[in-house]
């Protein structure tokens, strides 16, 4: 049986991950730790829930400890792509600091003062959200001519909400010999792109995506332009009368133009994003159950946050630039012991994205 012993990590880091709970490495663990801790580029891809995010965080740590400077600038910058991200890094390095002393420190939220006052601090590693980058520019806060370490998290994620010139300007600010690693979900020809152009040599790492039977599941894909998405879906709905509706899109700003629309057409209906409070999400969620709410608008990303009872509809209002997620919604609704079915809503220029959908899933999709 493979076990952390055998990524080279150290005893003392070992002991703090054991304590946490985890005997062994999963397979991003196994594979990537050792290529970091060798100090080589990565570009790595693996499914969310595989682990990613201690696969750096656990050689970081010890990259980090082996050598203490007498400066006091940033070591090691993580870019990821939302709070929730920021967050999840963040208490990961709680878990696996126990018994070093690197110093951490995560910006996720506007608030200027606030965030002077942590960049003031001593700080080896920092954490920082896609919408802060800003900071990161020429005259900011953020000083990152002795970054070490660069390790871009979900990076997916990232370039589909982040301009590139914001990423590529991260390059021009920290030193050329800096370890960079991209972790993502699917090494789609934009992650590949950024890599060409910034990473040396890197080491590829590919899990693959486990995909389970969708049983109980009635999947359809519905060829649209996007100017008839809002009509087609009224039809869906007045033709479904039982069961009510979860609504992917991919954008904050999609998400609630739908929500306008809907609420326009009389159809009860609520929205839930990232930054919605978590009281107002539970009192949407508990609507919903009780058909109170009969169609919810939701992200990827925001899902991941909560969970709903009661069986449901799946419409895929957007083709997911992750073929995972589309997975990921499926069994999502399965996860619950719940049944339903699956609409894939897809655009003439979108056919390469189904292809690469049914090929995770390893059938076609009805039409």
């Amino acid at each position: 049986m493979t076990s952390f012993k055998t990524t080279q990590l150290i005893n003392p880091l070992i002991r703090a991950i054991s304590e946490a709970g985890y005997s062994k490495p999963t397979e991003i663990q196994a594979k990537a730790i050792p290529v970091i801790l060798s100090g080589k580029d990565i570009l790595a891809m693996a499914p969310v829930g595989s682990g990613t995010a201690s696969a750096f965080v656990l050689p970081l740590l010890q990259l980090l400890k082996k050598n203490a400077p007498e400066h006091r600038k940033i070591r090691s910058l993580i870019v990821a792509p939302n709070f929730q991200a920021v967050s999840k890094v963040e208490r990961i390095f709680k878990h696996c600091d126990k018994y070093s002393s690197v110093s951490v420190q995560a910006i996720h939220e506007h608030n200027r003062n606030k965030n002077s006052t942590v960049l003031r601090e001593r700080a080896d590693v920092l954490i920082i959200s896609a919408d802060m980058l800003p900071m990161t520019n020429q005259g900011a806060l953020v000083e990152l001519s002795k970054v070490e370490i660069l390790i871009f998290y979900k990076t997916n994620e990232l370039l589909s909400i982040t301009a590139k010139d914001k990423l590529k300007n991260l390059f021009r600010l920290i030193p050329q010999n800096t370890q960079k690693l991209f972790f993502g979900n699917d090494a789609q020809e934009d992650i590949r792109k950024l890599s060409v152009n910034f990473q040396k040599m890197p080491v590829e790492i590919n899990v693959e995506v486990e995909v389970g039977k969708l049983e109980d599941i009635i999947q359809s894909v519905c060829f649209v332009e996007t100017r008839d998405k809002t009509e087609l879906l009224f039809s869906l709905y007045n033709e479904i009368t039982i069961g009510s509706f979860v609504i992917f899109t991919d954008t904050k700003y999609g998400a609630n133009k739908l929500l306008k629309d809907l609420k326009t057409n009389g159809i009860s209906s609520a929205v839930i994003l990232s930054d919605v409070p978590r009281s107002e999400r539970s009192s949407i969620l508990e609507d919903f159950e009780k058909r109170l709410i009969k169609v919810l608008i939701t992200t990827d990303i925001a899902s991941r946050d909560f969970k709903i009872n009661g069986n449901y509809n799946v419409v895929h209002y957007e083709l997911p630039v992750i073929s995972q997620s589309y997975v990921s919604r499926i069994e999502k609704m399965q996860k619950r012991g719940k049944s339903g079915n699956s609409y894939l809503f897809c655009t003439a220029d979108e056919h390469d994205g189904l292809k690469k959908i049914e090929k995770l899933i390893g059938y076609s999709i009805d039409k």
